[in-house]
């Protein structure tokens, strides 16, 4: 990590010093991608779905390398209305140290606290965003109904004498998120958010972005602390499994009869469910990652 570069902290920064506006950009990009992306802007047809949403702050990480139990790898960000996210003091101050660390200081931002637990940006993955009864079409409060670690979210509220995390109290809920702050990292492969990832990596050969070199430092540095703890973070290769592995050919590497990473099954909907995990990676996966985030 020491020689690679985060080219994240500039997101922070205005003529070398520091930006205390930096959240009232038009566009939100790493200075190291930007000749990069001028490129690939021009060469995609006029309303192409690969075109990166700058408008949208990155999430190339979200979560600490050196706490995290469970490292998702996952693809991209969702294009979401940014405002709700923007205007949040405390998701603010999260994603900022976060990124500005590198992803070696903070955690999981979305999960800092139970407001920013219910901003558009974590409904991808949490899917726990509230509809109060006045902002609601029918007259009453709604509730998202599912996000790709909805599960897992619902066996950790279980296990606390709750129904599931959408109806659980504050307090169990605020554990959860304690939780989820420390030990839950993921590091997407494309850093920009953008409507259809398969156009996206269609445009790419290979690893294209200059800010994707710490994404690969960070999962490298994930299969470090899995190669040398004793009880060692689990990696799940979640989406983009193949450019993963070709970004980084150790995750398919194993330690004696263990393996560096899981796969997440692929299919319509996809959620990190027990049979997604165990029936790719072996009975007892799924137990695994629950173990894990629970610590």
């Amino acid at each position: 990590m020491a020689k690679v570069r985060n080219p994240w902290s500039d997101l922070f920064q205005l003529d070398g010093s520091k930006d205390a506006d930096w959240h009232k950009r038009e566009a939100f990009y790493s200075q190291s991608d930007a000749e990069a992306l001028d490129a690939f802007h021009a060469d995609l047809p006029e309303g192409s779905t690969a075109r990166a949403d700058l408008s949208v702050p990155p999430e190339p990480f979200a979560g600490n390398i050196y706490s995290a139990t469970v490292i998702m790898l996952a693809s991209h960000p969702t294009v979401l209305a940014n405002g709700e996210a923007l205007a949040n003091e405390t998701w603010q101050k999260a994603y900022r140290k976060n990124l500005n660390s590198g992803g070696l200081k903070g955690g999981f931002y979305y999960a800092k606290s139970l407001d920013t637990l219910e901003l558009p940006g974590a409904q991808p993955l949490l899917g726990v965003r509230r509809v109060e009864e006045e902002e609601s079409e029918s007259g009453k409060t709604q509730r998202a109904q599912g996000g790709m670690l909805s599960p897992l979210l619902n066996d950790l509220a279980q296990r606390m004498g709750e129904e599931g995390f959408n109806h659980a109290s504050d307090q169990v809920r605020e554990e959860i998120a304690a939780k989820l702050y420390k030990n839950f990292m993921l590091i997407n492969l494309f850093p920009y958010a953008v409507d259809y990832s398969r156009e996206a990596f269609a445009h790419q050969d290979g690893q294209w972005l200059p800010s994707q070199r710490y994404q690969q430092a960070l999962v490298k540095l994930g299969l470090k602390r899995a190669k040398q703890e004793k009880h060692p973070p689990l990696v799940i290769v979640s989406r983009r499994q193949q450019e993963w592995y070709e970004m980084v050919p150790k995750l398919q590497h194993k330690f004696g009869k263990k393996p560096k990473s899981l796969t997440l099954m692929q299919h319509p909907g996809l959620v990190l469910s027990q049979s997604a995990l165990d029936s790719v990676n072996g009975r007892g996966a799924y137990k695994q990652v629950l173990k894990r985030l629970r610590a």
